[in-house]
């Protein structure tokens, strides 16, 4: 007999109650399950032959529980239609276990295959490629899904609703309510989707300078033709180093026809309810975003640009354990600024606004009273905590210091970004810990070793210093500034009938409007006139609540609505 030990830790908050697992079947072979509530540790006994060779599949069978917190089950009245009820999943990093058995640490990676029975009225989405759909019946339907390449456990996302596809491109796909896309407005959604299009496209060839191709989402094969006329002597069909070579006889003459294959991945995105207005989730063929992101302008590329700097950093190249998760947020960030970088053009601005706002954020979390006895190292100590909470005091943007600092000691951006293709080239589908990063940077800067050895590493990974001093305002936040500066009341008319002025406020991207709505000095009531004035010029009545309503350093704007339709936006 043979007694192996499945350690399913579980935390004291989060604990397996949620998900009943009714029996194991391993082959024919008998399985004893005892559990152990104290420890939170399920031993299963095995009684099969022991041979050399042995393989055996185990099935479980399971039960969850409505009351998952993994799953977050949105009423009929939540969605765009008021009529079809919307599912989603969210693991945030230790909840996966409350609705599947596995072993729920990014260590292990794993393919998996899934069966979801719905009604016919409802499109299903997960973390993996659709193989097919078939009926199960008069009213359900079986998606089935199977994801090939090692994803970890937080990573298996699910989505259920009454979702349409739209195939914008051949590369980028659509999912949104039936109703968002045929309601009054569909006309303007439709819109803002082709600009959406656009806008995906560019950040997903940006990312790939970046970090390398996009590997994720079913795969999208091209045949580029060129055609050569030569002499030769016919001999047969071949294909050699992904070229197909065919030969056709002609008036004497063969002509000489070169396909050569390119695979994409094809990106797809998923438009969320707009009763979910803000969501973070790690899913690697899947992007989720919020309607409220789509406001006919550009100001839904950061957060889209985010979502797909992860695809690399966390999905692709993901972290050993939570102590090391650093690794996933810092490096995504990094990567997501440094897009924005490209997607702006003005590249040294941009970088130079980023860099200033990392050492703002980290001076601002260091001061907070709140932080000073939870802020953790880049490496915390988890020992007993739910990594979930404490690793929200872990200073990310102090890790994307470090980067920019390895940047500069290490021959600047150019070399840098190649290091990075190289970084998740090697690692991809595989977890990691610093070491194993920190070795990498060796491995691709041998001729570098000394600069890397004066690297104060402990420092950088087990301390946090006092505040830091912030540099000066950067070019781009003079230039807002200035320009939120002559919105004074006393120039409010001369400013409003300045078409220059308005030419400029309109070529605002996302990044340098909420610079201006941050230093902006509005401190009186706004007359009608006034706002009718300031809506087409700032766009306050775009959908986008990012821009609408932002909070950011205690800049509140207050929104009163009334029979005169005035605001007050103070500061």
């Amino acid at each position: 007999m043979l007694e192996i030990v499945m350690l399913l830790e579980v935390h004291f908050a989060y604990s397996y109650h949620k998900l009943l697992i009714l029996h194991i079947t391993l082959c024919k072979y008998k399985i004893f399950l005892e559990k152990f509530n104290l420890l939170k540790i399920i031993y299963v006994r095995i009684d099969y032959p022991q041979y050399d060779t042995f393989r055996c599949k185990i099935q479980i069978v399971y039960k969850t529980s409505p009351t998952s917190p993994a799953l977050y089950w949105l009423t009929r009245e939540q969605t765009t239609d008021s009529r079809h009820p919307f599912l989603l999943s969210n693991n945030k990093l230790i909840y996966a276990r409350s609705w599947f058995p596995c072993q729920d640490t990014p260590s292990v990676k794993f393919e998996y295959s899934a069966k979801i029975f719905v009604q016919k009225n409802f499109r299903v989405l997960m973390s993996a490629l659709l193989q097919r759909i078939y009926d199960a019946g008069p009213e359900l339907d079986i998606h089935e899904f199977h994801q090939n390449k090692s994803v970890s456990s937080y990573a298996v996302i699910i989505a259920v609703g009454s979702l349409l596809e739209i195939k914008l491109d051949a590369r980028i796909n659509i999912f949104a309510e039936r109703n968002l896309i045929f309601s009054e407005g569909s006309s303007r959604f439709v819109k803002n989707i082709l600009k959406l299009r656009r806008s995906a496209q560019k950040l997903l060839n940006a990312a790939e300078s970046l970090c390398g191709p996009y590997l994720w989402g079913r795969i999208l094969t091209r045949f580029f033709a060129i055609s050569l006329i030569k002499f030769i002597h016919i001999t047969n069909f071949a294909f050699v180093n992904n070229q197909f070579l065919s030969f056709v006889y002609s008036n004497y003459y063969f002509f000489y026809y070169t396909f050569k294959i390119v695979s994409l991945g094809i990106y797809d995105i998923c438009v969320l309810p707009p009763s979910i207005a803000h969501f973070e989730i790690e899913c690697p063929c899947v992007t989720f975003i919020s309607p409220t992101l789509l406001g006919g302008d550009d100001c839904y590329m950061s957060p889209l640009a985010r979502n797909i700097s992860q695809s690399w950093a966390g999905n692709l190249v993901t972290c050993s354990n939570y102590e090391h998760l650093w690794l996933n947020k810092s490096l995504s960030i990094f990567t997501y600024r440094k897009i924005g970088c490209i997607m702006y053009l003005n590249y040294e601005e941009m970088n130079e606004f980023f860099q200033r706002e990392d050492l703002r954020n980290l001076s601002m979390q260091i001061k907070n009273f709140e932080n000073r006895g939870l802020l953790k190292c880049l490496i915390p100590n988890l020992t007993g905590m739910s990594p979930h909470k404490a690793t929200k005091y872990v200073p990310y943007e102090w890790g994307c210091k470090l980067l920019h600092h390895l940047e500069s000691i290490l021959g600047g951006s150019a070399e840098f970004e190649k290091f990075l293709k190289y970084y998740f080239r090697s690692f991809a589908y595989r977890s990691i810990n610093t070491i194993d990063w920190i070795n990498c940077l060796y491995q691709y800067f041998p001729h570098k070793k000394r600069i890397l050895d004066c690297v104060e590493w402990y420092l950088w990974l087990f301390n946090i210093t006092s505040p830091f001093i912030v540099p000066r305002e950067s070019i781009l936040e003079i230039h807002c500034f200035r320009l939120a500066l002559d919105w004074e009341p006393e120039n409010s008319d001369i400013i409003v009938n300045n078409r220059n002025f308005q030419l400029i406020a309109n070529e605002f991207c996302d990044v340098e409007r909420i610079i201006f709505l941050i230093y902006h000095t509005f401190k009186t009531n706004l007359t009608k006139e006034e706002l009718r004035s300031m809506t087409p010029i700032f766009a306050f009545n775009i959908r986008n609540v990012e821009i609408r309503l932002n909070d950011r350093r205690q800049h509140r704007f207050i929104v009163m609505h009334d029979d005169n339709f005035c605001w007050r936006i103070k500061k």
